[in-house]
């Protein structure tokens, strides 16, 4: 019988011998490839010769990428036909550096007992030691715990072979190395101007623009990479003045980056892009409706201007608009001035015009108090379970809420509906080109597209605000115009505090907007065309055709014929000062990102 050898402890001299060859490990995230050798099915296989003219090439020196490190070889094999003396486990793999003469001077041989020419290092597979045709070896050896870890692929010719007399094989060898491919940079530069490397020239020279005024000699920029590390550390300061070169290495594979630093161009744009959120510009002249009951010699407007502009008077200060007052603009190159005439005039209209119905500001009942439509017209009317109102109000308001948090309780508006005996269409013809809804509410609608406030808003007919899908997001549906029925407003909507809404549609501006507490989140622009008449139904509050209840509190109901300026709009939600300069500048802010 063949003895079998024994698991060796690694042998120094293959350390020196790969430090020469240059081989080594790859870093530690590389991934791992196999590759198999199949020696064909079961009941015919593969014949091999013994010694050096039976090998057959599997994997030519070179074409793997150097760092592609050998971490096991495994076998599943059975022995199909033996011409001698042949064990299962004769089969074999050879890893050697001389491709012209595999099986001499190899640095590994795996399986079989009897090294073919100068083997470094030699394991036999610890089962097959059988010469029954029809024996299997089925056996795995791993780097480092079998045989000594480094050997790199790259500088090796594999090759299968059979280490004793003629024989046959069926089924596979496997070896497992590391797929290591270079490392790259991702992303490079600040997080508002990152360079992509698909932006990259030619793949490795990175056009970095930094902002006007940088000072070049200290910059810090921060760079992702695919795998591996960079001999520059991410978010330090280098001098940028001459092209900067990043080296990334992952195992031996490396590359090489060369960063090109520019200076973007100062801006020489000198523009007012907006003036209080409702201020109109036409050219240089910029004309402003302040806010009903505003100290015209006092007024504080907020704008935006092109990026790095200047303006005088600044944004947010005290001005008096008794004359036209004259803003100065300076870019950032300081090559351009525009002077822009800000007319400034007050509302004359307070909130209560165009009010056509209102419910629940602060008395318990549910009468409308608009005054709009005779006394007793437009009032509510408890529908569903159990109608409660609750001191809890919106923060620096006064009286009882509406509570519709028992479940499965509404309220339906009289006389809004054609059915009703005492019908009258204030909610219907005459509002169906232009409206606002307003009202207050703590909590969220509980199903998908339940509402806070409705005029049936389905079948082609009406409008809601309700719950967008099943999303923590808003909208304001309206049905039969041009726009979009169910658009949804950019924000998410919490479910213990009080939010302020109002919607508002112009078929004559052709828009539609949905503000939450004063922030407009939603802008629908060319939404021309007539709401879809809904006289069949209510308009409801908490509900939608006395079903799809609103499960929590709502106060502050209102209606109104037309759309609100918005000085009205937080005059509505009684929004103090200096808190509406912010909603403003948060506003214009908005609406700048939206260019």
């Amino acid at each position: 019988m063949k003895p079998t050898t024994s698991i060796a402890r690694a042998l120094p001299a293959l350390a020196l011998c790969l430090a020469v060859l240059g081989l080594g490990l790859p870093a530690a995230n590389a991934a791992t490839v196999t590759d198999t050798y199949d020696l064909g099915p079961a009941g015919s296989g593969t014949t091999i010769e013994v010694g050096t003219d039976g090998f057959l090439p599997w994997i030519t020196k070179g074409s793997l990428p150097t760092g592609s490190v050998l971490l096991s070889v495994s076998v599943n094999a059975k022995l199909e036909m033996q011409a001698g003396d042949s064990w299962a486990s004769d089969i074999c793999a050879y890893f050697d550096p001389t491709p012209t003469d595999p099986g001499t001077d190899a640095l590994l041989q795996v399986g079989g007992y009897d090294a073919i020419g100068s083997v470094f290092y030699k394991v036999d597979w610890d089962n097959g030691q059988d010469g029954t045709v029809g024996a299997t070896v089925i056996d795995k050896k791993v780097a480092d715990a079998d045989f000594p870890a480094g050997i790199d692929l790259n500088g090796c010719q594999v090759s299968v072979g059979n280490d004793y007399d003629p024989s046959a094989w069926s089924g596979t060898i496997t070896v497992e190395y590391y797929d290591v491919k270079p490392a790259t940079i991702v992303t490079f530069g600040y997080p508002d101007n990152l360079v992509h490397n698909y932006d990259f020239i030619f793949g490795v020279y990175i056009p970095w623009l930094v902002p006007y005024g940088s000072d070049i000699t200290k910059l810090a920029p921060i760079y992702t990479l695919s795998s591996g590390s960079c001999d520059r550390d991410s978010g330090v300061t280098n001098d940028f003045t001459n092209p900067m070169k990043y080296t990334v290495y992952d195992g031996a594979l490396t590359n090489v980056y060369t960063v090109l630093v520019a200076m973007t161009p100062a801006n020489t744009a000198a523009n007012i892009l907006t003036f209080s959120y409702d201020g109109v510009i036409a050219g240089n002249n910029i004309t402003w409706v302040a806010p009903y009951g505003a100290d015209i010699a006092h007024l504080t407007p907020v704008y935006t201007l092109s990026p790095f502009a200047t303006g005088t008077p600044a944004s947010g200060s005290i001005v008096n608009f008794s004359s036209p007052v004259t803003y100065t603009i300076v870019s950032q190159s300081l090559t351009t001035t525009n002077k822009y005439t800000v007319t400034a005039t007050l509302d004359p209209s307070n909130p209560a015009s165009g009010l056509i119905g209102h419910w629940i500001s602060g008395e318990e009942n549910l009468n409308d108090t608009s005054g709009f439509t005779p006394a007793g017209t437009h009032d509510g009317v408890a529908e569903g379970g159990s109608l409660a109102f609750s001191s809890d109000v919106p923060v620096g308001l006064s009286g009882s809420s509406l509570d519709l948090t028992a479940g499965d309780v509404g309220v339906y508006i009289n006389n809004s509906a054609i059915g009703d005996s005492g019908y009258v269409d204030t909610f219907d013809d005459p509002i169906l080109g232009c409206f606002t809804v307003s009202f207050w509410a703590k909590g969220f609608p509980e199903w998908s597209w339940c509402c806070w406030v409705s005029k049936h808003g389905e079948d082609n007919e009406g409008w809601q605000v309700r719950r967008y899908s099943s999303s923590r997001k808003p909208t304001f549906t309206i049905r039969n115009t041009d726009g979009e029925d169910d658009p949804v407003a950019d924000v998410i909507i919490d479910s213990t505090t009080w939010h302020h809404y109002a919607g508002m549609f112009d078929n004559v501006a052709g828009t539609r907007k949905l503000f939450v507490d004063g922030v407009e989140y939603l802008g629908m622009e060319g939404d021309f065309g007539t709401v879809g008449n809904a006289n069949n139904s209510h308009l409801e509050l908490g509900a939608r055709d006395g079903d799809y209840f609103f499960s929590g509190l709502l106060y502050d109901v209102r209606m109104y014929n037309r759309t609100l300026y918005y000085s009205e709009l937080l005059d509505v939600i009684n929004v103090p000062e200096p808190a509406a300069a912010v909603l403003l500048g948060l506003l214009a802010l908005a609406a700048m990102r939206r260019r």
